[in-house]
């Protein structure tokens, strides 16, 4: 009986060892490709304030108009506009627009006479990111920014290779925009060229009610005339440094149309 159980113990445990081994399967190793993430760190003014960030996708379908319609069609802020291609300032939180700070890569772009800013001159197309900071903590940015900020960035880093794109509207009333967008990149250097041009006639019909029997007139003295240039260039250094260079240059003529007495 002795020698039956020791008999039965040993099979149990050879009988165990050879499952282990049987268990043990070889593994497969899959390299992954490095995901890079780069963003701005002045894109997180407080984390207690209200943050707009306004998608990709609507910023690529509004290329063609001026970031006032983008900010005011997509967004819950207040935009102050005096007719087509005129006067466009911003209001949030019942402030003005010289209490709003507008930024462009950290770059205030408020008038240093007024403190204000024409959101109409500035094109959709020369932007890539675009968020508005509601609160007070945007004062952190200047005693220019009590109502909030406005962020936009136009990116300088690319992916490889060359890109283009090209976008062209037709309204009526002559209002044409044309924009043409060329990037290219490749390891150490990232080269972006962003150019666009838009007229606009604003020549409608409308009823002069300021006039003796409310006679049908055309709007004159109303054109917009356009054009601009942001060239960016991107040197990575090293892994730890690289050196970025903007260029922007605008052309912005706007007539001012006459009181309805006047006509």
């Amino acid at each position: 009986m002795l020698l039956f159980q020791k008999k039965y113990i040993f099979t149990f445990m050879v009988l165990g060892m050879s499952l282990a081994v049987m268990a043990q399967q070889p593994d497969s190793v899959v390299s992954l490709r490095e995901v890079a993430i780069i963003s701005t760190p002045m894109r997180q003014v407080s984390t207690t304030s209200f943050n707009e960030q306004i998608p990709p996708s609507l910023i690529a379908d509004y290329a063609s108009h001026p970031v006032s319609e983008l900010i005011a069609r997509t967004s819950a802020v207040i935009i102050n506009q005096y007719g087509p291609g005129g006067l466009a300032t911003i209001s949030l939180r019942g402030s003005g627009s010289s209490q709003t700070a507008i930024l462009w890569n950290g770059i205030n772009l408020q008038s240093p006479m007024n403190g204000g800013m024409n959101l109409s001159q500035l094109p959709v197309n020369f932007i890539d990111e675009i968020e508005v900071n509601h609160g007070g903590q945007g004062a952190q940015q200047g005693n220019s920014a009590i109502g909030g900020v406005v962020q936009m960035n136009s990116r300088a880093d690319v992916p490889a290779g060359f890109a283009a794109s090209f976008t062209q509207t037709a309204g009526s009333f002559g209002n044409y925009f044309s924009g043409l967008k060329l990037r290219y990149g490749c390891r150490s250097l990232s080269l972006t060229t962003r150019v666009f041009y838009q007229t606009a006639e604003n020549n409608f019909s409308f009823i002069n009610t300021a006039q003796y029997g409310k006679p049908l007139m055309k709007q004159p003295n109303a054109a917009l005339k356009q054009y601009g240039l942001l060239q960016t260039a991107l040197w990575q250094i090293n892994p730890n440094q690289q050196l970025i260079v903007r260029f922007w240059i605008q052309n912005y003529d706007k007539e001012l149309p006459p009181l309805m007495t006047n006509l």
